[in-house]
């Protein structure tokens, strides 16, 4: 079997099972399967490459087992393979990456058999699909296992009410998800789409799919609105052993537009759920800082559950030299 990572794969002579890791970069970043790459896709199969045997940069889980294929790989390389590759950016969704590899260290540490990792505003779907993609690259290379949760109310945006909803940015009914069937069919096992009001599918996810043995280790908040956010962070009531003694929180919305800002939106609504809760806060931290800076650094939250067992010396973990700076 012949394997390649290509940036340009034109002058390929190829065997017919070859299998291929293109790294054209991402041109739409809206759309979520290989017609991203028409170039590449179309000399690929003037290549006689069997799409089944294409893997894009967007398919992080997909490209490791091709070249793990390719390349013997001994198993105790793989964690620091796999930490190597998130730290270089590799991968598109850089933030979602780092973001998961902190939930998959964080669980490692909590010996938790699988972190659950949950996504609010999926939209098209291509970060969902990102993320399924991500989490197959940690369970290969650092032994993580997951379940993932995509929510989203599959109509586009529920009603704008005021000013915190930003009117000025965002209308009711905007983003409407184009296909949920198609979506839902490129998923792995692993991971669900669920659909419906965010005030609704948030209890009922926690009620349901959430338990001590598949903590919440990472969510993403990008539903855009002040009001859907203050439900959507409903998810840090959950009891303590459905969550993660820090879950890092990626906010979409954050630092995009200068008219968002910490009165209104998605930082509003972490603003308020601060004041009104003792033990459990989300904190804004700008990470790797000890790296030359870009704009999703400075995107990232952390929701401390001060109430965890694991924080007041009730269950076991090794958390002294858990370093943002370090992935």
């Amino acid at each position: 079997m012949n394997g390649f990572m290509v940036r340009n794969p034109k002058s390929l002579r190829l065997s017919d099972d070859a299998k291929v890791v293109c790294l054209e970069p991402m041109r739409n970043w809206l759309a979520s399967d290989e017609v991203n790459y028409p170039a590449s896709q179309e000399v690929l199969s003037k290549l006689s490459v069997k799409s089944a045997n294409i893997a894009f940069i967007h398919q992080p889980g997909r490209a490791h087992r091709f070249i793990a294929e390719n390349f013997r790989i001994k198993p105790e390389d793989l964690p620091g393979i796999g930490r190597r590759l998130i730290y270089q950016d590799v991968f598109q969704r850089c933030n979602y990456a780092y973001g998961l590899m902190l939930a998959s260290e964080v669980g490692r540490r909590m010996q938790s058999p699988e972190v659950s990792v949950v996504e609010t505003g999926v939209w098209f779907g291509a970060g969902l699909l990102n993320i399924c993609e991500i989490c197959d690259l940690l369970t290969a290379t650092q032994g993580t296992r997951f379940r993932i949760f995509g929510l989203d109310t599959g109509e586009g945006l529920p009603e704008v009410k005021d000013w915190r909803d930003h009117p000025e940015l965002w209308a009711t009914g905007s983003m409407v998800m184009p296909d949920h069937d198609k979506l839902r069919s490129q998923l792995p096992a692993n991971a669900e789409l669920i659909l419906g009001d965010v005030a609704t599918t948030v209890p009922e996810l926690l009620r349901d799919k959430i338990s001590e043995s598949n903590p919440i280790g990472f969510l993403s908040l990008d539903v855009d609105l002040y009001t859907a956010s203050v439900n959507v962070l409903k998810i840090f009531d959950a009891e303590a052993k459905q969550l993660a003694p820090v879950v890092p929180v990626w906010v979409d919305d954050s630092n995009i537009n200068i008219f968002q800002g910490s009165y209104c939106g998605e930082a509003l609504a972490i603003r308020e759920f601060n004041e009104s809760h003792a033990t459990r806060k989300i904190d804004h931290k700008i990470v790797r800082t000890t790296r030359h800076q870009t704009l999703w650094h400075h995107c990232f939250y952390f929701a401390h559950i001060f109430d965890s067992p694991y924080r007041n010396g009730f269950k076991p973990g090794t958390f002294a030299d858990l370093f943002h700076t370090d992935y």
